[in-house]
């Protein structure tokens, strides 16, 4: 618990950031705290602050308290407008966060982002800052398994994209409660496979991964329960290969019943 203005200034100015020279004074302190506590970060009891449960997911994973408060009013947003389905949404709620604000768009894609902030703003999602732009599109870019960019952007994403994800679902354990953790598992998966909703139910299998789940789903296998039917075997193994699929069936418990 945080006391008022002159203590928060007393303690900071004991810290790393002002022997580096940053001194923090009142006025700097008052704005802080109002700031944090807008976006929910703090809350005030009794003339004192107080680290709210959103904060505390910031801390314990060592991110901006700036972007779990984006993230969190950026999902809180979609999920009232279609429950978080649509993918220009989803990859906007990604990107529109404090840190992503400094970037820019690389001259070969300004036309294709451009087309993107107009779909941002057909929805009502404001895509003004070119480097929210940039990373919204690359996410799309991901959700929609698009050639449009260079897969060296993805990887860029996908590395730290875990830790997002576990932002994202304590964020929804320990203050939103929006009940969507089935949701953030697929989403996890559909970023770093590239895969559609429904294509995720296949990469739940083990030894399948975003290229096999296209390729099985284009063939017409869409379910586990597909693995199981006779009829799917030799479109599978033709999908697969003979041994990938004998070590599928095998690692995950699978077996012909009809």
């Amino acid at each position: 618990v945080l006391g008022v203005f002159g203590g928060l200034v007393d303690w900071y100015n004991r810290s790393l950031a002002a022997f580096q020279s940053n001194l923090l004074d009142r006025v700097d302190a008052e704005r802080l705290l109002e700031k944090l506590e807008k976006t929910k970060i703090l809350e005030k009891v009794n003339e004192r602050y107080k680290v709210t449960n959103l904060g505390r997911v910031a801390a314990i994973l060592y991110f901006s308290p700036y972007s779990i408060a984006g993230w969190y009013f950026n999902f809180n947003r979609i999920f009232m407008d279609d429950n978080g389905k649509n993918d220009i949404a989803i990859s906007w709620a990604l990107s529109n966060i404090q840190e992503n604000m400094e970037g820019f768009i690389p001259k070969d894609a300004k036309e294709m982002v451009n087309e993107y902030k107009r779909k941002c703003n057909y929805l009502g999602l404001d895509s003004r800052n070119d480097g929210v732009a940039w990373v919204g599109f690359c996410y799309f870019c991901c959700l929609d398994y698009s050639k449009a960019i260079g897969d060296a952007y993805k990887r860029n994403l996908k590395f730290d994209f875990e830790r997002v994800i576990s932002a994202l679902e304590m964020i929804d354990s320990r203050y939103a409660s929006w009940g969507k953790e089935s949701y953030w598992q697929k989403l996890d998966m559909r970023v770093r496979y590239e895969i559609t909703w429904d294509q995720t139910q296949l990469c739940k299998l083990r030894k399948i991964g975003g290229t096999f789940a296209r390729k099985l789903f284009e063939s017409g296998v869409t379910r586990i329960s597909d693995f199981r039917k006779s009829e799917h075997k030799p479109t599978i193994i033709s999908v697969l290969g003979p041994n990938r699929y004998d070590t599928i069936m095998r690692e995950n418990h699978l077996e012909i019943t009809d």
